[in-house]
């Protein structure tokens, strides 16, 4: 019962404006004790307690039951938002009752103050000065009706003193009635301005703290502690959209206030609520009086939800919501409020987000340069490898060390005249040491080593012998650098050129070899060809070829003088 009173007593229409919020209270107030007190003159009169005479008894009944079916029309008004309407209707009525009394001397002039109070209250200008001109009007007819009663009238004052105090009590009753509702609607307007604007004031200081929160979590954990415990909302929470416009996960603080927690449940009011916002783009609100299943979404104690999405440039991020069960709710100030703070969270969602592809990129971009450094080290080191063991086969093919002497002297008109080494100089070893270029300095020449490198790696060196009166510069120095290194590559390209001539020597030993015994059709022959290849081709001075399945025993055996045996 309690309830259903509270239910019917609230006004359930979300005004956003707090000063219609205020006089739609009021003027709800008004509408319950004007009902209370119309009742209270339909018990009141069948016991006598109002009046006795039999004339005035249609005036007695049907007075309160028009004032109830008005009453009853206000308190429709009320509740679907019409607050203009309900104003006028309340003055109209209020100045129908007193104009009629006015005008028929049933009561004084001055009960026409009630309406215009009441108007000058809840009324704009241009609205009042209608009520005044009608309430004009009213004074002018009750003076010309007075002034049509040519009877005397004798009065004692003992005799009415009762009458005109309950007159001037009704009139000064009403009247104080209204300035007691109404009155102070401008400063608590106000009051409320001024907490919106510290409000607003608080969350444009957010974008120091948003900018330096790269954890997507932390700027979650600062957008809901900011809405609870700075702009005073009992809940709040939010849902993190997928790309397809669904609910992907729902964050709320933790108990701790300083942390979030992440959960997937959602129930049917959430996915309505939630969807919507995510689908059109737009603020939803949502009232416990709504119809299920929305009106499942607003979370006891709360009264009143709002639903705004979160948006950066194009994509959908999130959707904040808030839940209040302060009174009157969610004002359009309060949504301006609550867009602020969801555009600077907007862009801090999307800066971090912007930031964590371009660290997990370059992570990656990291991660590839290293494992190819890394592989390009392996190819380099089995290249050097290869490369030092090519040529330290080639070298030990050619007998060992090897080079060249090259003297200016010149035995014909060709050109100088090369003379074999097979040894190096103390200097050269000690350029080959220290792979780089090493003077020797003389009082007839100078001696100038430069390492040949490969790849990093030292195959020998050059020895260049100058004239003492001849300055060495560090550009020359630099030029016999870039010899040795020529020398080099040259060098490895004459080797493999080399090698590759072998091979294909080898190759074609070995397809004569295989065209030979391919053609040969007697066991015998082609065993005693098979040794006689081999003898030819690498030269041996005895070889041997053994057949012997399980069944054969067959063995062919030539010497160097190739007899088979």
């Amino acid at each position: 019962m309690r309830q259903r009173l509270r239910r019917i007593y609230t006004v359930h229409y979300p005004y956003q404006n707090p000063l219609d919020y205020r006089r739609a209270v009021a003027l709800q107030s008004i509408v319950v004790i004007g009902t209370v007190v119309a009742l209270l003159v339909l018990v009141m009169a069948p016991l006598g307690l109002i009046g006795d005479d039999p004339e005035l008894l249609p005036v007695i009944f049907g007075s309160p039951l028009i004032a109830i079916a008005g009453l009853f029309v206000e308190y429709q008004l009320i509740q679907r938002g019409r607050l203009q309407p309900a104003i006028w209707l309340l003055v109209l009525f209020l100045l129908f009752a007193t104009g009629i009394s006015a005008i028929t001397l049933a009561a004084p002039a001055t009960s026409l103050l009630i309406p215009l109070v009441a108007a000058g209250l809840l009324m704009n200008r241009r609205s009042l000065s209608i009520v005044i001109a009608l309430v004009f009007v009213a004074l002018c007819l009750r003076a010309i009706a007075q002034s049509e009663l040519s009877r005397n009238v004798f009065t004692r004052p003992s005799e009415t003193a009762g009458e005109d105090f309950v007159d001037g009590l009704l009139a000064f009753g009403v009247a104080s009635l209204f300035f007691l509702a109404f009155s102070g609607s401008a400063e608590r307007a106000a009051q409320l301005s001024g907490r919106e604007a510290e409000q607003l004031r608080r969350v444009s200081r957010l974008s120091v703290r948003f900018s330096e929160t790269l954890d997507e979590d932390g700027l979650l954990a600062l957008t809901l502690q900011t809405a609870q415990s700075e702009l005073g909302y009992t809940l709040a929470q939010i849902f993190m959209i997928n790309a397809d416009q669904t609910i992907g996960r729902r964050v709320r603080l933790n108990l701790d206030q300083k942390s979030v927690t992440s959960t997937s449940s959602t129930n049917a009011g959430d996915v309505m609520v939630i969807g919507q916002a995510a689908r059109e783009r737009a603020i939803i609100r949502v009232t416990a009086d709504d119809t299920p299943p929305r009106n499942i979404h607003v979370v006891a104690p709360s009264r009143v939800a709002v639903a705004l999405p979160v948006i950066a440039g194009e994509p959908l991020l999130a959707v904040l919501n808030v839940q209040t069960d302060r009174v009157p709710g969610i004002s359009d100030n309060d949504i301006e409020v609550l867009q602020a703070l969801v555009e600077q969270l907007a862009l801090a969602l999307a800066r971090t987000r912007l930031i964590n592809d371009l660290r997990r990129a370059l992570r990656e971009q990291e991660e590839n340069a290293a494992r190819m450094r890394s592989q390009l080290t392996d190819i380099q080191g089995r290249t050097r490898q290869v490369a030092l063991s090519g040529w330290a086969n080639y070298v030990q093919g050619r007998g060992g060390v090897f080079g060249y002497d090259f003297s200016e002297q010149r035995e014909d008109e060709t050109g100088g005249k090369f003379v074999l080494a097979s040894d190096m100089t103390p200097s050269m070893r000690e350029s080959l040491a220290q792979g780089d270029i090493v003077v020797e300095r003389g009082d007839e020449h100078h001696l100038l080593n430069a390492p040949i490198l490969l790849r990093g790696e030292v195959l020998g060196a050059m020895s260049f012998r100058l004239p003492a009166d001849q300055p060495l510069s560090e550009r020359q120095l630099d030029l016999a650098r870039t010899i040795a290194v020529r020398l080099g590559v040259a060098l490895e390209n004459t080797r493999l050129f080399e090698q590759s001539q072998a091979q294909a020597a080898r190759e074609r030993k070995a397809t004569e070899v295989a065209n030979t015994l391919l053609t040969t059709t007697d066991m015998t022959a082609l065993v005693s060809q098979a040794a006689e290849s081999f003898y030819e081709a690498l030269g041996a001075v005895y070889t041997r070829v053994v057949v012997k399945p399980s069944s054969l025993d067959v063995e062919v055996r030539e010497n160097g003088n190739g007899h088979l045996s």
